[in-house]
């Protein structure tokens, strides 16, 4: 027989809410916030570069952690690998659960895709599961590599080195000079507060055969920022057009001063060991090799 107690509440003992938070942390996708997802992507490792055509290996591990208790990845968690130019690549289910006290890991056999499209790759790596009330993503990580374009080898070259200010070890300077393949023009003025701002982007163009990182170093007195290299990576034929960020500009300010943006000096550099990294290696806007550069502060429409 039930037997109801009147006017009389039961309160939850530390047992049963320890019980409850336990059921939590096994079984309910909504309790995530007591587990800690972490995916290492083992390789490749970070701004590496390839040739096209090499075999590129692939190799990540997922870790689990909880607050106490067993730590358990589930085998039905979905790996999924993409790339920022061709899209998803790779997939593969855990086949079978793997468990450890607190902390788990999950090794993925390393792998070997097709072969990438030449270019720039940010490649993403995630861990999802699907439950009744939908797919959630447990983890991500990313890592940028480059795969270069088949050269057809040169039989004479000429070769300045350098010892980068920032960087490590020489340089071969022409290897990364791709400036006559550079095309650079100004977008069309515009002017507002009668006449007393105006605003204009640049536009590059690669006319050459290889990809190339276009450079334009740009001193912003609007901003008070220090002046630096702006980076563009520009496809074979490919022309762009910055959009709305200014490269060239005036404005009167408020104390009666007119600051200007001006954008002085263009080069361009073959995306390739050595050159690609030159400016994320320094961080500074510093550019650490005397690579020729060309004067198109002369391209300023707002003056």
């Amino acid at each position: 027989m039930l037997m109801r107690t009147v006017s009389t509440r039961s309160i939850p003992s530390c047992l049963s809410i320890f019980a409850m938070i336990a059921m939590c942390l096994i079984a309910l996708p909504g309790c995530d916030e007591f587990n800690t997802y972490t995916i290492s992507i083992k390789s490749p490792a970070d701004k590496e570069s390839f040739d096209a055509g090499d075999s590129i290996p692939f190799s990540m591990s997922l870790t689990k952690s909880t607050l106490s208790g067993t730590a358990c990845i589930d085998n039905d968690t979905l790996i999924q690998w993409a790339s920022s130019r061709d899209g998803n690549f790779w997939q593969e289910e855990i086949m079978q659960k793997v468990c450890g006290e607190n902390t788990v890991t999950y090794e993925q056999q390393e792998f070997l895709p097709s072969a990438l499209s030449a270019g720039d790759h940010t490649i993403t790596c995630r861990a999802n599961r699907t439950y009744e009330s939908g797919t959630y993503n447990l983890a991500t990580a990313q890592v940028r590599i480059y795969i270069r374009e088949s050269q057809t080898p040169s039989t004479t070259t000429t070769t300045t080195t350098t010892s980068g200010g920032g960087g490590e070890g020489d340089l071969d300077v022409t290897a990364c000079t791709a400036l006559d393949y550079l095309e650079v023009r100004a977008g069309e003025p515009g002017y507002y507060n009668n006449d007393t701002g105006c605003t204009a982007t640049i536009i590059g163009k690669n006319n050459g055969t290889r990809p190339i990182q276009a450079l334009f170093y740009v001193i912003n007195d609007i901003e008070h920022t220090q002046p630096g290299w702006v980076s563009l990576y520009l496809d074979p034929g490919q022309e762009y057009a910055w959009g709305s960020v200014p490269f060239w500009a005036y404005q009167l300010q408020a104390d009666g001063i007119t600051r200007t943006i001006i954008t002085s000096k263009a080069t361009a550099i073959y995306p390739v060991d050595g050159c690609v990294w030159i400016l994320d290696d320094t961080n500074d806007g510093v550019m650490d090799a005397p690579i020729e550069t060309e004067d198109i502060s002369g391209l300023d429409p707002c003056n």
